[in-house]
C-alpha cells in the first residue's frame, strides 16, 4: 500500500487480530472510529499486528462493544533491514523522550532500551518509570500507525546503562562529544554484522563511570555543533543506516 493510501485510510494497531477473528474490541479504537472519524458501515480500515501482518478491511457492523469487519486483503511483510538496530536511549525530560521515541520508530529502529542515566535530570529522577514506559509504548504504536511501519520496536527499561549493556550482543557505537573520540566518518562496518547498538547520553552528558563501560574504539563523535540530547539519536541512526546501506 502506498503512502497516499495509508494516509487516507484509518490505520490501527490490533495485536490480536487475525483473518479468523476480524473484530475490533479495543474501546479506544472503537471510540476513535465512531466518535472522531464518524465511521460508518462500508468504510475501509487497515489493522496491523505489530509483527508484519496487515489486514485491509471494511466495516461490516458497528455494535456498542465491538466492530465486525469483512476482510478485503491481507499481507505479511518481512523486515527489509539488513541490520538489527538497538538504541540505548537515556531517560530525558518527558516531552523530549516522547518526541525522540516517535522519530526513532518512524526511522525503523528495531529495539529501544531505555536506561536511567547517572546524570538524569532531577525533574525525572523520581518519576514512575513503569508509567513512563507505558507512555513511550503508546507513542511507538502511534508513530508506527501513522508512518506505515508494520513492526513496532521492542521496548525495555533498565535501571542503569551497565544493566542495559550486559544483556546486549553485537557491535556497540557510543556517540560522545569528547574531541579525542573517533569521527563517525571513519566508521567501518564489519563483515557479517547483524546487530548494532547505538548509545547516546542525556542532557548533562555521560558520567565518568558510564564512559568507562566502553572501549576506546567504540566511541565516536560528529564533527559538527554539539547536538542536543533529543537531536543526537535521530541524527546518528539514519547515518548508520546509510553506512550499512540499510536505508
Amino acid at each position: 500500500m502506498n503512502y497516499n493510501a495509508i494516509m487516507r485510510i484509518p490505520r490501527f494497531y490490533c495485536p490480536d487480530i487475525s483473518s479468523d477473528v476480524l473484530e475490533i474490541h479495543d474501546q479506544k479504537i472503537i471510540h476513535h472510529l465512531i466518535k472522531v472519524l464518524r465511521a460508518r458501515q462500508g468504510q475501509s480500515v487497515v489493522l496491523f499486528d505489530g509483527n508484519g501482518k496487515t489486514f485491509e478491511c471494511e466495516i461490516k457492523e458497528i455494535e456498542k462493544n465491538k466492530i465486525k469487519l469483512d476482510l478485503l486483503d491481507s499481507q505479511t511483510s518481512k523486515k527489509k533491514n539488513i541490520i538489527t538496530f538497538n538504541f540505548f536511549l537515556p531517560i530525558l525530560k518527558r516531552e523530549s523522550l516522547i518526541s525522540v521515541a516517535s522519530k526513532l520508530a518512524e526511522l525503523g529502529v528495531d529495539k529501544i532500551s531505555l536506561y536511567l542515566p547517572d546524570k538524569v535530570d532531577q525533574s525525572m529522577a523520581k518519576k514512575d518509570f513503569n508509567k513512563l514506559t507505558e507512555k513511550v509504548t503508546e507513542t511507538l504504536i502511534l508513530a508506527c500507525s501513522q508512518s506505515g511501519n508494520n513492526f513496532i520496536p521492542k521496548l525495555k527499561f533498565f535501571n542503569n546503562l551497565k544493566e542495559a549493556l550486559d544483556v546486549e550482543d553485537g557491535r556497540i557505537v557510543m556517540l560522545d562529544t569528547l574531541p579525542e573520540a573517533t569521527s563517525l566518518t571513519a566508521y567501518n562496518p564489519s563483515q557479517n554484522e547483524r546487530n548494532v547498538s547505538i548509545v547516546t547520553g542525556c542532557e548533562s552528558g555521560y558520567s565518568d563511570a558510564e564512559r568507562k563501560l566502553f572501549n576506546k574504539d567504540d566511541v565516536y563523535n560528529l564533527r559538527t555543533n554539539i547536538l542536543r540530547a533529543e537531536t543526537a539519536p535521530v541524527t546518528i541512526l539514519p547515518m548508520l543506516k546509510l553506512i550499512y546501506k540499510d536505508i
